[in-house]
């Protein structure tokens, strides 16, 4: 699968990106928030976060659209309103301190926020109204199933439609990935595209432990994962032979790692 190509950036995008990243620096900067090692919170770094924007923009995929961030510890809501467009961002998290965070640095009718946990489904009124997904869930089975299946649910029904999901091959691994790209071609979507290695985050110590047992000649302080683009093959999706797991979307066992 080729990676993920995109437009040259013009000038506007390049100013926009520009602020965004300022505004990622100084919302960084909080010393109030502090990450949650219960729900598994591993936020990119704002690099990352400024690629995924810059990305969004080249593919012209964030103007005039409805955009669903499911869990957004890495601030990409933050990029999207600093930078100016005329784009509409829905936020789903669990952790009610991170969108009051969110809150404080948006400021803005655009940058809905919702308080929710999508273990117990997607909330009322939010399906089949968004244009765009953006997801970086556990790097599990169950979580990387339990929030596509959700970010599938929350998209129009029509071939314009996006669902970006960020999955790690070091946690789940080449076959575990082809199970989740095929459940997501299941429910009708296909894979428009791949970038390997192109979320980067600063390494928690039990990532970073598991980075010395497995590789002892990669940088135990960085860690990556990789960025698939689905688009529907139709103006239908459908969850009817979905594979939920029933399993805990936290638990990451050790038979699991993999190079």
């Amino acid at each position: 699968m080729n990676t993920l190509r995109h437009n040259q950036l013009d000038g506007d995008h390049q100013e926009r990106i520009e602020t965004a990243y300022r505004a990622l620096r100084a919302c960084r900067s909080d010393s109030t928030s502090r990450r949650r090692d219960d729900l598994d919170q591993c936020p990119a770094t704002i690099k990352t976060t400024i690629r995924r924007l810059s990305l969004l923009l080249g593919l012209n995929e964030l103007e005039e659209r409805q955009v669903l961030l499911l869990g957004d510890d890495d601030l990409l809501s933050i990029a999207i309103a600093a930078a100016g467009l005329s784009t509409r961002v829905t936020v789903i998290d669990l952790d009610h301190s991170l969108l009051e965070r969110i809150e404080r640095w948006t400021k803005t009718d655009a940058v809905q926020l919702v308080n929710a946990d999508l273990r117990s489904g997607l909330p009322t009124g939010l399906a089949g109204n968004f244009d765009l997904v953006f997801t970086d869930p556990p790097y599990t089975p169950a979580g990387q199933l339990l929030f596509l299946g959700r970010g599938l649910s929350a998209l129009r029904r029509a071939r314009s439609s996006s669902l970006f999901l960020c999955a790690s091959r070091f946690y789940l691994g080449a076959e575990r990935i082809k199970m989740i790209l095929r459940a997501a071609e299941s429910a009708g979507l296909h894979l428009v595209g791949s970038h390997e290695n192109f979320n980067e985050y600063k390494a928690p110590p039990d990532v970073a432990e598991d980075i010395r047992l497995r590789d002892t000649s990669a940088n135990p302080l960085l860690f990556h994962s990789s960025l698939f683009y689905l688009k529907p093959r139709c103006d239908f999706l459908s969850l009817n032979s979905f594979p939920f797991l029933d399993e805990d979307i936290y638990n990451y066992e050790k038979e699991q790692v993999s190079s």
